[in-house]
C-alpha cells in the first residue's frame, strides 16, 4: 500500500486552526511546505504553502483540508496550477502497524484519529471513505499514553503541559483489507 498524508482538524468553532500537522507519514501541505521551489518550477513541483500548520477540515469541501484557499483533497503544482501528481511518502504491508508522527505548535487539547481511504490519481476523497477504514490505536511512543478500550482509534493529549506541544509518535495499525497504489491517510484532529 503506497500512503500519502493529509491532515484536517476539527474544532468547536471554526475559525480555530490546527496549529499542527502530520509530519510521518508528511501530511500533502507539509510536503507543500519542505518541497517548496520557487523559481525554474515544474508541474512535478507542489504549489508552495507557507502556512503548513493551519489546515482545517473545510466541511464537505476538504477532507484532507484547507489552508485559505488552497484545497489538499486536490493538490495543485507549481508550475500551472493543474493537479499534482501523487508524491508516495511510505509504503506499507496490508494490516501492518505505522509510525505516525503528528507535531503541534500550539495546546487546544483533544485527541487525534487516524483514517484511511483508497483513491485514484484525480479522484477527490469522501468522509464515507476515510470513516469505512479507521485505524487502530497501537502505542503512544513518546508519552505512554494508554489505549482506550471504549475507543480503540484514539490517541489521547492529555493535560495542559509541556508534553500537549511538539512532537507526538504513535503506533497504529492498518486496517485489514487495505490494498491500492494510492492510499491516503488522515490525522484527525478533535480539539477540546
Amino acid at each position: 500500500t503506497a500512503i500519502v498524508g493529509c491532515s484536517i482538524t476539527s474544532s468547536l468553532f471554526d475559525t480555530a486552526n490546527a496549529h499542527g500537522y502530520l509530519k510521518t507519514p508528511r501530511s500533502r501541505n507539509w510536503y507543500a511546505y519542505e518541497e517548496a521551489v520557487w523559481w525554474d518550477v515544474k508541474d512535478t513541483d507542489p504549489l508552495q504553502e507557507s502556512d503548513p500548520y493551519s489546515a482545517n477540515r473545510g466541511g464537505t469541501a476538504a477532507q484532507c483540508g484547507i489552508i485559505i484557499d488552497r484545497n489538499y483533497d486536490l493538490p495543485k503544482n507549481a508550475k500551472d496550477g493543474g493537479l499534482l501528481k501523487p508524491v508516495i511518502q511510505e509504503c506499507y504491508e496490508e494490516g501492518s502497524v505505522i509510525d505516525v508522527e503528528v507535531t503541534l505548535t500550539a495546546y487546544h487539547g483533544g485527541h487525534f484519529e487516524f483514517h484511511a481511504c483508497p483513491i485514484s490519481w484525480g479522484e477527490v476523497p469522501t468522509e464515507a471513505c476515510f470513516q469505512a477504514h479507521p485505524l487502530e490505536f497501537v502505542e503512544d511512543v513518546l508519552h505512554g499514553a494508554p489505549k482506550d478500550p471504549n475507543y480503540p482509534t484514539r490517541a489521547y493529549i492529555h493535560g495542559l503541559s509541556q508534553m500537549s506541544f511538539g512532537n507526538f509518535h504513535y503506533k497504529y495499525k492498518l486496517p485489514a483489507g487495505l490494498l491500492r497504489e494510492l492510499v491516503l491517510i488522515q490525522w484527525y484532529y478533535v480539539t477540546g
